[in-house]
């Protein structure tokens, strides 16, 4: 099972053809726009109007992560880790760290 699986299980069936490496090797290096846009195909109905588009399959896979992405960042209980964490910068209920090290310890204790 992928970490994306895990996440939500059955929710996009094809996610399953993906490897984790694949899709963070999509997000460290995105295609830009401007080739993306470059490579696409578009297919026309009778009166020209495009009504499909044939996506390098790099650029379906950025878009999947980006959709994946969002949905996570638009679920509920990450809004409320997201104000719960403005609350605690707020109130100075934070700790700096100067290495590593030191958060380890921290945490240790």
């Amino acid at each position: 099972m992928t970490l994306f699986e895990s996440l939500n299980p059955g929710w996009l069936p094809s996610l399953r053809e993906f490897q984790r490496s694949d899709i963070l090797c999509a997000v460290e290096r995105p295609m830009q726009a401007r080739v993306i846009l470059e490579k696409t195909k578009l297919i026309k109905n009778a009166k020209g109007r495009p009504v499909k588009a044939v996506l390098p399959f790099r650029a379906y896979r950025e878009l999947v992560q980006l959709k994946i992405s969002q949905e996570i960042f638009e679920r509920p209980e990450t809004q409320e880790a997201i104000r719960n964490a403005q609350r605690d910068i707020a109130a100075r209920r934070t700790h700096r760290f100067k290495n590593l090290a030191e958060a380890f310890r921290w945490l240790d204790e």
